[in-house]
């Protein structure tokens, strides 16, 4: 027969586990995203509306690339991510 044990934690020790718990499961949802995303993708997470303009930012080799064939690109997630995070301005 199985015995149960009861587990006595204070609000704090509940509050670090929850995070701990949170970040393991943000970590196994951004591993799931998938790596390489469309220009349209890529439009929205920068809140931009042209195409030419993130274009441009490749060209300027802001966002890394792969092309697909003649027309078609697909932008690396995690260079989006890197710009974002290079253009983060201190405080308003």
């Amino acid at each position: 027969m199985e015995t149960k044990q009861t587990l006595l934690i204070d609000q704090l020790q509940l509050e670090v586990l929850a995070d701990m718990i949170i970040r393991r499961l943000e970590k196994r949802l951004l591993a799931n995203e998938e790596r390489w995303i469309s220009i349209e993708d890529v439009m929205k997470i920068l809140h931009i509306k042209s195409k030419t303009t993130i274009i441009d930012m490749t060209s300027r080799g802001l966002l890394r690339y792969t092309r697909i064939n003649a027309k078609t690109l697909l932008y690396d997630r995690d260079s989006v991510n890197e710009y974002i995070e290079k253009n983060v301005k201190g405080r308003f």
